[in-house]
């Protein structure tokens, strides 16, 4: 079954455009909130860093090379880079049991009460 492709011939109608465009700020601005909160939780928690530390840790245990690395993982260089070195904002779960698979290890996640309530 082929899909159907929708194209739009010509100029876009103008209040379609400023729907379009509406989308476009509203999707940016709810992205930039998604990453600040982020970057915060990182910042407050070092929980993901601490996860990150860690796998990096094995890897170099284990003796894995970057190059390794982008073999077992499928990762570009520079995602990797991002990862190890703490520049990536906020690294989906998906990303981090991908890097944990490629040195043996499983990632697992656990949700905990904060210390005092």
């Amino acid at each position: 079954m082929r899909k159907a492709k929708r194209t739009v011939r010509g100029k876009m109608p103008a209040a379609m455009k400023q729907r379009w465009e509406k989308a476009l700020d509203a999707a940016a601005a709810d992205r930039k909130a998604i990453d600040a909160q982020a970057r915060a939780v990182f910042a407050a928690h070092d929980s993901a860093r601490d996860v990150v530390t860690r796998l990096k840790a094995e890897r170099e245990r284990r003796g894995l090379s970057l190059a390794d690395m982008l073999q077992r993982t499928g990762m570009s260089r520079e995602a990797l880079s991002r990862l190890e070195n703490h520049r990536s904002p906020n690294p989906t779960v998906r990303t981090l049991a991908r890097y944990a698979a490629a040195v043996g290890l499983e990632l697992h996640l656990a949700a905990k009460r904060p210390r005092g309530n």
